[in-house]
């Protein structure tokens, strides 16, 4: 016979404890004479035997009790060729591979992830007939537990080969859950769980927590870190891409500000970072970075097409390729359809400065307000109210309008009823107006401007007060609201202010479009205040949602798109797939469940027309490459598994079955316990 566990024999001493205390009550006692005695002599000597016999029975028994529950620690094995006891107990094991794209790193034994592939392999080619286990891969595996284990080599193996580094973050805490599951099914004694791991800080997150602690007693953990040695290969990645951009034209550049970090302990000088659009690298400049510390770094490229623009940002090659590009993309819109209401007299200066630039406004239109009825405002992109008369019910009609995701820039009117023009105004969100008048000789001026705003962006040069007053036009008569977020402000009230209604937005100028009011028309900032309108009150969703590998996307859409029906979707390997809308009361929603590829997403119509755009990026904390030590992983697997779980270390992953037989035998070597 052998034991796995003979260390375990030394508490056989403990079998003594019984004998000794029975020895001890057996002491010869000094004999006092008592004359009462003598009532005693009647107590038959059959009886006395028979006490004496119970006791000598408890004795036994109480010895065999300690010592068949030292045996049992000892794991007994008997070596025999009889088919009745065997000499191996069957075990289920469970192996959880790191598979995060840190373990894709070369050390001195070579790629990480193909030594934690080795190391498991080992452990499968250890098993015994009768054996059964499962491979889980700890980052975006798609395990099917209700597979169970299995006794199948080869299809354990296959599953061991099909798992592939990944973008999406490793959790030790859900992989574990999941070996927790497995084993909970198996009939099996011996239960182990195998964790192969880089070891690093991340993996230990318990965002998905749970209340009670995993593993219960019985089930041995091996714990394999790889990596040991610290990393001092010099890596940089991409934290996060802020694009400053906001309203995207085509032949304007789009800016943005990058965060790069160097973990290593080496500076990093003439890095290349490069801005690239639609696969063709637009931008390029080098960077020199300080070890252990992050950067931030500006550049800017201007796009060649419209639609649907996929994009990143590149670092050249490193210890890491996986976290050296940021995605992101934007929208740059078609030339949009644009309604322009009012007489000829009125929206002559609205005609001239639309005329800058004829090849970007070729699908306007100029309606009388007579006409206003008639214009089926869904065909158009942004409506233009440059004066009236205007009913109330077109003020329910411009209402609806924006409310189901129209656009449009309103300009005060004196044609319309003043009650009819306030109270439509104050149903679209600026609140009701008001006229006030000021003299030639006084006229009243802009007293602040909100230059960061996206309608102003690159307006305004050399300034960077956010609330600066620039040169303005004199202002004669204004019909300010009282609500609304002012972009240019007056003394007397809003000259320029907008409002959010439903999906879409609105732009209010408190004066006419022509020259009575203010010399507004005549000065540079009205062209550029019309044109830029446009585009920004048409741009809908144009900076496209980030979202780190693995997470879930909620893509929502306008209410135009409530009709529904199939969403053609185009991955960052040009590969469609279609996906059903899900159609709300306010508006549609596009469900993306763990996706883990990363890069740019486009999003079209089943007709093909560019709906929008979304992006995956790898999460940053993955590219911290300092490892955690034994104390650091003993404190943090504590707040993961049950004390009672015994944790056994691996330290030589090249001797991986020796050192996990020292572990179950108890016998001293390098697995430490």
């Amino acid at each position: 016979m052998n034991f796995l566990n003979p260390l375990a024999l030394i508490g056989l001493v403990a079998s003594a404890i019984p004998v000794i205390l029975h020895l001890i009550n057996l002491r010869k006692l000094k004999t006092v004479e008592f004359s009462t005695l003598k009532f005693l002599k009647e107590l038959q000597k059959t009886r006395i035997r028979r006490i004496k016999l119970k006791q000598i029975l408890l004795l036994i028994l109480r010895t065999l009790l300690i010592a068949f529950a030292v045996l049992a620690f000892a794991r007994p094995t008997v070596e025999t060729s009889l088919p009745v006891p065997g000499t191996y107990a069957k075990t289920s094991a469970v192996i959880i591979v790191d598979n995060s794209f840190s373990m894709d790193v070369s050390d001195e034994r070579g790629n990480r992830f193909s030594q934690a592939k080795n190391s498991a392999t080992a452990i499968l080619n250890a098993m015994r007939e009768g054996d059964e286990a499962a491979v889980i891969a700890m980052a975006g595996g798609k395990f099917n537990d209700a597979a169970g284990l299995t006794k199948n080599l080869q299809l354990l193996r296959k599953d061991l080969s099909n798992i592939k580094v990944s973008a999406v973050p490793a959790s030790l805490a859900n992989s574990v859950l999941l070996a927790e599951k497995l084993l909970a099914a198996s009939g099996n004694l011996n239960k182990e769980v195998y964790i192969i791991t880089d070891a690093q800080p991340n993996i230990f997150s318990l965002e998905s927590a749970r209340n009670a602690k995993l593993l219960g007693p019985g089930i041995s953990v091996y714990y394999v870190p790889l990596g040991r040695k610290a990393n001092t290969a010099a890596n940089l990645n991409i934290d996060s891409v802020q694009v400053l951009t906001r309203i995207f034209q085509l032949g304007k550049s789009v800016e943005a500000e990058v965060y790069v970090r160097n973990h290593s302990d080496k500076d990093v000088r003439g890095a290349v970072l490069g801005m690239v659009f639609n696969g063709e690298r637009a931008a390029q400049r080098t960077i020199d970075v300080p070890a252990g510390q992050s950067k931030i770094v500006a550049i800017s490229a201007v796009p060649q097409q419209n639609g649907i623009n996929k994009a990143y940002i590149e670092l050249e090659q490193d210890a890491i390729d996986h976290d050296n590009r940021s995605y992101f993309g934007f929208v740059i819109p078609d030339n949009p359809s644009i309604a322009i209401v009012g007489s000829p007299a009125v929206v002559e200066f609205i005609r001239m400065a639309l005329a800058i630039n004829p090849a970007k406004t070729a699908n306007m239109q100029v309606f009388s307000p007579g006409a206003f009825s008639g214009i089926d405002l869904n065909n158009f992109d942004i409506l233009i109210c440059g004066g009236g008369p205007y009913s109330s019910s077109d003020f329910t009609r411009i209402s609806n309008y924006i409310r189901s995701g129209g656009s449009a820039l309103i300009f005060a009117d004196e044609s319309t009823n003043p009650d009819v023009f306030s109270n439509g105004m104050a149903s679209i969100g600026f609140g009701r107006t008001s006229e006030i008048n000021f003299s030639e000789s006084n006229p009243a001026q802009f007293s602040s401007v909100d230059r960061i705003h996206p309608l102003f962006e690159g307006v305004f040069k050399g300034e960077t007060d956010k609330r600066s007053v620039v040169e303005s036009p004199k202002i004669y008569k204004m019909l300010p609201g009282s609500a609304g977020q002012p972009l240019i402000e007056t003394p007397a009230g809003n000259f320029l202010s907008e409002v959010i209604l439903g999906e879409g937005k609105a732009l209010y100028c408190a004066v006419t479009p022509d020259a009575r009011w203010s010399t507004l028309p005549v000065t540079g900032l009205f062209p550029a205040m019309i044109y830029r309108s446009i585009y920004y009150l048409t741009s809908k969703q144009e900076l496209g949602t980030i979202v780190k590998a693995g997470g879930k996307v909620r893509l929502s859409l306008p209410k135009k798109y409530s009709a529904g029906g199939n969403f053609r979707i185009n991955d960052p390997e040009n590969i469609d797939f279609y996906i059903q809308a899900a159609s709300l009361p306010s508006g549609v929603v596009l469900p993306f469940d763990e996706l883990e590829r990363t890069g740019c997403y486009s999003v079209f119509t089943s007709a093909g027309k560019p709906v929008s755009v979304f992006s995956i990026n790898v999460d940053p904390a993955e590219s911290y490459l300092k490892l955690y030590g034994k104390d650091e992983i003993d404190k943090a697997l504590k707040t993961i598994l049950n004390e009672d779980v015994r944790v056994s270390f691996v330290d030589e992953p090249d001797e991986i079955l020796q050192d996990i037989e020292r572990a179950r035998t108890g016998k001293i070597g390098r697995a430490h316990v």
